[in-house]
């Protein structure tokens, strides 16, 4: 049985739905309006925007919002008429640095894409401090390649960034370790409510920051690694 994506949604707005063979979800236009900051801190409304580029999310919405800010990064994968489509890519100011490598959870998302991890249910990845710096793949069991080789994959394009190149290369970083796990995010929305987090405001990043023994387990890392 094939899963879509539930698109990008949150308390705040209803941003994006599955529709469409293409990539991403498509705008939820007639839910809110919606602008599209760039780089360059430019305004685009919906059908100025580019594909390939990656824009901060701005919502207005009828429940009273007035130019909320969410935080949300959203790449244009693509359009359905004059409609575009999104991929959530990150949010603003999430940024993992274990070593000096400054991933950014955008780069994250590329780079998962990059590994055909995009077309997994869920993939999460970690930053473990201890007893080696690290990073730790999580991915949502299923069909397609084994999980050694998504990630290697992974691994390989992180190595774009040259400061996460650098760190592995000398050994600061050691390598990247994969678990296979089923109901991947059940897990950490599970681990959060019980420390606390509600589940209203909950989203589903794909780059941790910073990890303890708790969070580790609650995810499956007991399980056999790759």
């Amino acid at each position: 049985v094939f899963i879509q994506s539930k698109g990008l949604m949150s308390t705040e707005a209803a941003v994006s739905f599955p529709y469409g063979d293409g990539s991403g979800c498509i705008l939820a236009s007639q839910s809110g309006f919606f602008e599209f900051v760039d780089d360059s801190g430019a305004n685009y409304f919906a059908w100025q925007l580019e594909a390939g580029l990656t824009y901060r999310l701005i919502v207005t919405t009828g429940s009273g919002l007035y130019r909320y800010d969410t935080q949300d990064m959203v790449e244009v994968t693509g359009f359905t008429g004059d409609t575009p489509r999104l991929r959530f890519s990150g949010r603003i100011g999430m940024v993992s640095d274990l070593c000096g490598e400054k991933l950014t959870e955008a780069f994250v998302v590329r780079s998962l894409a990059e590994a055909g991890l995009d077309h997994r249910t869920y993939s999460l990845l970690v930053a473990v401090a201890t007893p080696h710096p690290h990073y730790r793949l999580f991915v949502e069991t299923g069909p397609g390649p084994a999980v050694e080789v998504l990630g290697g994959g992974l691994d390989h394009a992180l190595k774009a960034n040259p400061q996460y190149e650098y760190a592995r290369r000398i050994g600061q970083l050691g390598p990247l370790r994969t678990t296979g796990v089923d109901d991947l995010y059940g897990r950490l929305k599970r681990h959060r409510m019980k420390g606390g987090t509600s589940i209203a405001g909950m989203k589903a990043p794909v780059l941790l920051t910073r990890s303890d023994a708790a969070l580790l387990a609650a995810l499956g890392a007991d399980k056999e690694d790759a």
